[in-house]
C-alpha cells in the first residue's frame, strides 16, 4: 500500500504497465487461476464443515464464491491471532478496521468513526483463515483443530 492511498489519493504509478518478467508471471498464473480457485474452494468447504455448528460467524455460503481470505468473526478474534501464532500458525487480521488498512486518513476516506457501529464490531472480530494454494490439508486440519479446542 503506497502512503498516497492511505490518504485517497491515487498514486503516481497507477497505472502503469508491467515490465516483460512481470507481465509473463501475471500471464503464468492467470494459466492457473481454475485450479487456484478450486484449491480455494476446496479449503473454504472443509472449513464450512468444520465450523457450522459452533459459535464463529460465518461467511456467506455461496457455490460459486472463491474464498482468497475466509473470514469469520469470533469475540475472541484477537486472542485466537495471538495463541495460533505461538503455535505458528498465521491468521490474519485482515478487514480489522472499518477501512482498511490501518493508518488510512478515515476524514479523507469520507468515513465519521462511531457511524456504522455493526460494521466497527464486525471489523473488531474478524479473523482471517487461510486459503492460499499451497496449504496442505494437514495445515487445513491443524486449524480446525486449533480453533474447535478454543472455541
Amino acid at each position: 500500500v503506497y502512503r498516497e492511498e492511505k490518504s485517497c489519493i491515487k498514486p503516481a504509478v497507477f497505472p502503469k504497465k508491467y515490465c516483460n518478467g512481470l507481465a509473463e508471471l501475471a500471464l503464468h498464473q492467470l494459466k492457473k487461476l481454475s485450479i487456484l480457485n478450486a484449491g480455494r474452494k476446496e479449503i473454504a468447504k472443509h472449513y464450512f464443515q468444520a465450523f457450522e455448528q459452533t459459535d464463529y460467524s460465518l461467511p456467506n455460503k455461496t457455490g460459486s464464491a472463491v474464498y482468497l481470505r475466509f473470514n469469520i468473526l469470533t469475540k475472541k478474534a484477537d486472542e485466537l491471532r495471538f495463541q495460533a501464532k505461538k503455535t505458528g500458525m498465521v491468521l490474519g487480521n485482515w478487514y480489522k478496521n472499518v477501512i482498511d488498512p490501518q493508518g488510512v486518513d478515515l476524514v479523507k476516506a469520507g468515513y465519521i468513526k462511531g457511524s456504522c457501529p455493526q460494521a466497527e464490531k464486525a471489523a473488531a472480530g474478524s479473523l482471517n483463515l487461510p486459503t492460499y494454494p499451497s496449504l496442505t490439508k494437514n495445515q487445513v486440519n491443524q486449524i480446525i483443530t486449533f480453533l474447535n479446542s478454543i472455541n
